[in-house]
């Protein structure tokens, strides 16, 4: 099985380039993780009308929006987390932001799921 390989991100400064995060090729993911997944999640392309509002996409404004409804959205969500104690005079010197993306086509009883939920990136926190 091929991975996707992580792309280091540095910063340049004047007297050295320093490593402050990680980026998850997004695309590559995807289609990694929904090839091999037979039983997993089923992936909407259209939405069946009905009188139930369960998703922004049932509302009558995306579906009358000009916008091609065969594409795929990402639900983007940001998390930070302190990898050291949190507590005393040096809190944030530890911070981690996380970036997160579900995939909204997803059938709604599989998107809140944790093996639906793939990371994207990791950042030292005084860079985001």
């Amino acid at each position: 099985m091929n991975l996707v390989s992580r792309v280091p991100i540095y910063v340049a400064d004047n007297e050295s380039t320093q490593l402050v995060g990680h980026y998850v090729p997004v695309l590559p993911s995807l289609v990694i993780i929904y090839s091999i997944q037979m039983h997993g999640p089923v992936i909407r392309s259209v939405c069946t009308p009905s009188n139930v509002m369960r998703d922004y996409v049932d509302d009558s404004i995306w579906q009358s929006h000009t916008l091609d409804h065969t594409h795929l959205r990402l639900h983007l969500y940001i998390d930070e987390n302190e990898v050291c104690n949190p507590m005393g005079n040096r809190k944030k010197v530890h911070k981690v932001c996380a970036f997160y993306y579900s995939v909204g086509n997803v059938e709604l009883k599989y998107r809140s799921q944790l093996r639906n939920i793939h990371l994207a990136c990791l950042l030292n926190f005084k860079y985001v």
